[in-house]
This record gives C-alpha cells, structure tokens and sequence, in this order.
C-alpha cells in the first residue's frame, strides 16, 4: 500500500489534477486487491472531490481498471 501512496503523492507533486485521477492513475493496470484500494482511496482522495452517494461506484471503476494493463 506503500506503493499506491508512493506513486499517488509522486504524481500530485506537478499535477494541477484532481485526487481521484490521481489515485486512478496511481494503481491503473496494478492488480491491487480491493482492500488496499478502498483503504488508500479513503486515505489520498479529498472528500470533497465526489459525494458520498457516489463513491461505490468510483471504488467500482477503480477496482475495473486496476485489473486491466
């Protein structure tokens, strides 16, 4: 998980992105288990960034395209 945090933070240093892309970006084609992403997503993503009827279904999309290359 240290990774996902590693590669988060190493990312947002120059980017005017949001946290979400960010994290998407961070564990994209991984393999993380769901987990590590929903601990970490709820770690790194501002809240303020998605409502929170929402977020079963970014983790949904996260746990997509973590599995993918």
């Amino acid at each position: 998980m240290k990774e996902i945090e590693h590669t988060f933070n190493s990312l947002k240093i120059n980017s005017s992105l949001g946290d979400y892309i960010l994290f998407a970006n961070s564990i994209k084609g991984r393999n993380y288990p769901e987990g590590s992403i929903t601990k970490m997503f709820n770690k790194l993503v501002s809240k303020e960034e998605y409502e929170r009827g929402d977020k079963p279904l970014l983790l949904k999309h996260l746990l997509k395209i973590t599995s993918h290359l």
